[in-house]
C-alpha cells in the first residue's frame, strides 16, 4: 500500500511540477517551494486520497519527503 501512495503522492507533485528522485529529499527546500505551493500540494494530496490532513501536521518542515507524507497518508486512510 505505502508505494501506492508514493506512486499516486509523486505523481501528484508531477502536477505541480515538481519532480522528485528521492523519497527521503527534502523536496521543499530543494525547489524552492513556498506557502502558496505548499497548500497547493496538501490540496492536491487531499483530493488525491480523499483525506482531510489536520491542522497540526500543515507545517513544511512535516511534509517535506514524500516518505513524511506517504506515512501520514497511509495513518490517516
Amino acid at each position: 500500500m505505502i508505494d501506492n501512495i508514493i506512486e499516486k503522492t509523486t505523481n501528484s507533485l508531477k502536477n505541480l511540477d515538481i519532480y522528485i528522485d528521492n523519497t527521503e529529499v527534502d523536496f521543499i527546500l530543494e525547489n524552492n517551494i513556498d506557502s502558496i505551493t505548499f497548500i497547493h500540494i496538501i490540496l492536491n494530496i487531499e483530493e488525491e486520497f480523499s483525506i482531510i490532513i489536520p491542522d497540526e501536521y500543515l507545517l513544511m518542515e512535516n511534509l517535506n519527503t514524500i516518505s513524511k507524507i506517504a506515512d501520514l497518508v497511509q495513518e490517516l486512510c
